[in-house]
C-alpha cells in the first residue's frame, strides 16, 4: 500500500501551492514525473487512486491543487477582476507560477542527494511530463507559451528535466474555440437558477459516459448532446465531499467569460507557432489523450485541436515543424477514468510519452 505524502511550496509572492506525491518507484534510476494540475471543481483528491498503480508504470504522480483550492492559495480580488476581464496578465502569471513549481519541485530534489532522473537520450524515459485534466490543461500549457515568463537561470534548468506536455481530456474551451449555439453547456442551461442545480448538472453531466456516432468528427453533429446518460462514474457521497470544491465555482465560472480570447491566442502558441518550437523547449512532445465516451464538448476539443495542428502544418514551409503532437484515443473512457479504471489511464499515458519523438 502507497501512502502518498503532502506538501505546500510557497513561491514568489508569497503563493502556496499544495500537492500530493506519490514518491519515487523503488529503485528505478529512469522514472518519468507526472506533474498533474486537475480540473474545474474537482480538486488534486480525485487522483488518489493514482499512487497505487503509479509505480508499476514507472512513474512517479505529483498531483497539484491549483489555486482557489484546499492548501493553495486563493485569487486576490485584483486578480479575480483580471480574470473576469478577460486579461492576458491572468495567464502571463499562471504560466510563470507553473514554472516556478516545477522548478521548485526540481531543486527539491535535488537537495535530498538523489534528485529526480533527467530525459533519457530517446526522450521516453525520465524527466517531467506536465499534464493538465480537463480545464487544467490551461494551466498546463501556460508555461510553453512565452519564454519571457521564465527567467534565462530558470529556463537552463527546466529544459534539462520537462520532456512532455499531456493535454487530458479536455474540452473546447481549454483552448478559447468558440461556442457553437446549437449544443448543450451547463453553465448555459436556463433551467440552472442556483449553485446547487448547477454542481448536480454538471456532475451528472461530466461523469457521464456518452455514445457518441462518431467522436473523431469532422461534425458536431455527430456527438451525443445529452444532458446526461443513465451510465455515471459512481461516487459516494463522502467522495464527492471531497473531490468537489464548491467554493472554486466563481473562478470556474470566469474561465467560459472574456478571457477566453487570451486562451485561444495562448493555445495557438503552444500549438501552433514554429519558431517557438523550435526555440522554447524545443524538445517538448505534446499528447493529447481523448476519452472516447467523454461529454461533447471533450471529443470536440480533440477534434478542433487536431483540425487547426493539420492545417497550420500544411501552410509551414519545409524548413520549419511544429512541435509534435500526438492524439492518444482511450477506448471506451469517459471523463473521469483516471477513477473509474486508473490502468487504462496510465497506459494512455504512457503510450503518449513513450511514443515515437
Amino acid at each position: 500500500m502507497i501512502t502518498p505524502t503532502e506538501h505546500t511550496y510557497r513561491l514568489s509572492g508569497d503563493i502556496d501551492m499544495s500537492f500530493m506525491d506519490s514518491g519515487a518507484p523503488p529503485d528505478s534510476k529512469d522514472y518519468t514525473t507526472l506533474i498533474i494540475f486537475h480540473g474545474g471543481v474537482f480538486d488534486r483528491t480525485s487522483f488518489e487512486k493514482l499512487p497505487q498503480y503509479a509505480h508499476s508504470f514507472n512513474l512517479r504522480t505529483v498531483v497539484v491543487n491549483r489555486r482557489g483550492y484546499p492548501g493553495s492559495t486563493p485569487y486576490t480580488e485584483s486578480e479575480m477582476e483580471d480574470l473576469s476581464q478577460g486579461k492576458k496578465v491572468h495567464l502571463e502569471k499562471l504560466g510563470s507560477l507553473v514554472g516556478s513549481f516545477v522548478e521548485r519541485f526540481i531543486e527539491e530534489n535535488e537537495k535530498t542527494g538523489a534528485g529526480i532522473p533527467r530525459i533519457s537520450g530517446d526522450g521516453k524515459s525520465g524527466g517531467v511530463a506536465i499534464m493538465g485534466w480537463s480545464i487544467g490543461a490551461v494551466s498546463a500549457m501556460s508555461m510553453f507559451a512565452d519564454p519571457a515568463l521564465i527567467s534565462p537561470k530558470s529556463y537552463s534548468l527546466l529544459q534539462k528535466y520537462v520532456k512532455d506536455l499531456v493535454f487530458y481530456d479536455p474540452p473546447a474551451h481549454a483552448f478559447g474555440y468558440p461556442y457553437l449555439s446549437d449544443m448543450y453547456y451547463p453553465w448555459r442551461d436556463k433551467d440552472i437558477t442556483t449553485p446547487d442545480q448547477f454542481s448536480s448538472g454538471f456532475l451528472s453531466w461530466v461523469s457521464s459516459y456518452y455514445q457518441h456516432p462518431n467522436p473523431n468528427g469532422p461534425s458536431a453533429t455527430l456527438l451525443d448532446n445529452s444532458k446526461s446518460t443513465a451510465q455515471q462514474t459512481s461516487f459516494s457521497s463522502e467522495e464527492l465531499e471531497r473531490f468537489c470544491h464548491k467554493p472554486s465555482l466563481p473562478q470556474e465560472f470566469a474561465i467560459f467569460g472574456p478571457i477566453q480570447s487570451a486562451i485561444n491566442s495562448m493555445s495557438k502558441e503552444v500549438l501552433l507557432n514554429a519558431d517557438l518550437a523550435t526555440s522554447f523547449f524545443p524538445n517538448v512532445k505534446m499528447t493529447f489523450l481523448m476519452c472516447t465516451r467523454s461529454p461533447w464538448l471533450c471529443p470536440w476539443g480533440a477534434i478542433e485541436t487536431r483540425r487547426h495542428y493539420v492545417e497550420a502544418y500544411m501552410k509551414l514551409p519545409s524548413h520549419q515543424k511544429l512541435r509534435e503532437l500526438e492524439f492518444v484515443p482511450v477506448d471506451g473512457a469517459n471523463h473521469m477514468v483516471h477513477w473509474d479504471d486508473p490502468e487504462q489511464f496510465l497506459d494512455a499515458v504512457l503510450e503518449g510519452i513513450q511514443g515515437d519523438r
